[in-house]
C-alpha cells in the first residue's frame, strides 16, 4: 500500500492528491494541511467552476486540481449532478445566460445560484460575484432577475416544444442585463468564499503580510494556549482580527475576547482590565494586527501561566519596520558568473530600506567573509523570498 500511494504521488501528483482531499471533504483542518501539501509539490488547487468541476475535487486538463461542487455550502447533491450532466451531454456552458437557461431550475434555485456565485464558480463565465447578492432599485438581487429570465426561457422553449411547429420556433426573450455595482474589497471577497468553501482559496487576506508572519513572528495563532512551551519567551505575534466578544465578569468589570487568525489557524487572546481599556479598540473584523507578549507566572499563583501582552500595533504600520537585515550565504564553491548575475537582478528589482549582508564560506580554508551592501538596501517581498527558496546553493536568514 505504502509502495502504490508513493507510486501515485510521484507519477501522478494532481490526481493522487485530488483523491486525498475528497477523501476529507468533511474534514476542513486535513483539507488545509492537503492544501499545504499541494503547495509544496507545486499544484495549483483552484476553485469551484461549473464548467471544470467535479462532484469532488478532480484534475482538469491543465494538470490543476479543480474544487468539488459538492463541498460548496448550500449546492446540494441534485443540483451538482445536474450541472454535470448537462456540461456531459451538451458541452460546456458559455455563459451565466447559457447555464441559466440549460441547468435544472427546481435543483439549481436562487440559493444554490447565489451559493456558486459567491464561491466563485460562476468567474470563468464573465460575471462577477458582486451583482448576486447586491439589490437594485426594485429591491432585486441579479439571483432573482437571472432566475426569472431563466424559468420564462425554459417554460417558452417548452411550449415551442409542444405547439404546432415544433421545436423550431424561435424563443425570443430579452436578456436581463448584468447590472454594475460597487466592487468588494478583497477581504469581503474572500471572507464571502471562505464561509461557502471554508477556507480562502484564490488568496488569503494575509499574503501581503506573508514575510512577516513566517519569518518575523515566532509564534502561530495556533499555538497560544501552549503556554507550558511558551514560557518565559518573547512571543511575537501577527494575524487578522476574525472576531470579538465582550461580556462582563462576576464583579462587574467589562472583559473582551480577541480571535486572531495567522496562517497556522485561530487563537483566542484575553482582554481584562488595562488591557481592554487599551486594547478592545483593535476588536475590530479584519483589523491587522502585530502582537508582542509573554507568558509569564502570575504573581502571587507562581504555578499558573498568564498571557501578558507587551504591545498591539497594526501590521500595516510595522511592516517596513519589523525587517531590517536580509542576509545571504553561499560557499565560494558555487558562485559562478550566473549566480551573480541572477543575485544583482532580483536584488535590483527589489530594492528598499533592510540592509543587505553576503556571507562567502571557504570551507576547505576555514575562512568566512561577511560583505555589506553599502548602496543597496532591500525589500524583503514574498516574491524575492521565493526566488531565493529556488535558488540552489543559497541560503538566507532574516533579521
Amino acid at each position: 500500500m505504502a509502495y502504490q500511494t508513493a507510486y501515485l504521488k510521484a507519477h501522478y501528483p494532481s490526481e493522487y492528491m485530488a483523491a486525498v482531499l475528497s477523501r476529507n471533504l468533511s474534514n476542513i483542518k486535513e483539507i488545509t494541511k492537503s492544501m499545504d501539501e499541494c503547495k509544496a509539490m507545486g499544484l495549483q488547487v483552484l476553485g469551484p467552476d461549473v464548467n471544470e468541476s467535479h462532484r469532488k475535487f478532480g484534475v482538469n486538463k491543465k494538470g490543476d486540481i479543480r474544487f468539488g461542487l459538492v463541498a460548496v455550502k448550500g449546492v446540494g447533491e441534485g443540483a451538482v449532478q445536474n450541472i454535470i450532466d448537462e456540461r456531459a451531454q451538451n458541452g460546456p456552458y458559455k455563459d451565466i445566460y447559457d447555464f441559466i437557461e440549460r441547468v435544472n431550475l427546481t435543483a439549481c434555485n436562487k440559493k444554490v445560484l447565489e451559493s456558486l456565485a459567491l464561491s466563485g464558480a460562476f468567474d470563468n463565465l464573465g460575471v462577477r460575484r458582486e451583482p448576486f447578492v447586491t439589490v437594485n432599485e426594485k429591491g432585486e438581487t441579479f439571483t432573482e432577475i437571472i432566475s426569472r429570465y431563466g424559468i420564462k426561457y425554459q417554460m417558452d422553449k417548452q411550449m415551442a416544444t409542444n405547439s404546432l411547429f415544433g421545436a423550431d420556433a424561435a424563443i425570443e426573450i430579452a436578456k436581463p442585463e448584468i447590472p454594475k455595482c460597487e466592487e468588494w474589497s478583497d477581504l469581503e471577497r474572500l471572507n464571502k468564499e471562505k464561509e461557502l468553501i471554508g477556507i480562502y482559496l484564490s488568496a488569503h487576506p494575509l499574503d501581503a503580510y506573508r514575510v512577516i508572519l513566517t519569518y518575523v513572528c515566532n509564534t502561530g495563532m495556533s499555538d497560544v494556549n501552549n503556554r507550558e512551551e511558551l514560557k518565559n519567551k518573547e512571543l511575537l505575534l501577527g494575524g487578522i482580527v476574525t472576531g470579538f466578544r465582550e461580556g462582563m465578569t462576576k464583579r462587574g468589570s467589562p472583559y473582551g475576547i480577541l480571535t486572531v487568525e495567522d496562517f497556522t489557524g485561530n487563537g483566542e487572546i484575553a482582554l481584562f482590565g488595562n488591557d481592554y481599556i487599551n486594547y478592545s479598540k483593535y476588536g475590530k473584523p479584519g483589523m491587522y494586527l502585530f502582537i508582542r507578549a509573554a507568558v509569564e507566572p502570575r504573581s502571587m499563583h507562581i504555578d499558573t501561566l498568564d498571557f501578558k501582552i507587551k504591545m498591539i500595533t497594526l501590521l500595516q504600520d510595522e511592516k517596513d519596520k519589523l525587517i531590517q537585515k536580509l542576509s545571504v550565504s553561499m560557499s565560494i564553491d558555487e558562485l559562478d558568473d550566473a549566480m551573480v548575475e541572477e543575485l544583482v537582478f532580483l536584488f535590483q528589482q527589489n530594492k528598499g530600506k533592510a540592509t543587505l549582508l553576503f556571507n562567502v564560506t571557504d570551507e576547505s580554508r576555514h575562512v568566512s567573509l561577511n560583505l555589506l551592501s553599502r548602496n543597496k538596501g532591500v525589500e524583503v517581498t514574498q516574491k524575492l523570498v521565493d526566488a531565493l527558496n529556488d535558488m540552489e546553493h543559497i541560503h538566507f536568514a532574516i533579521n
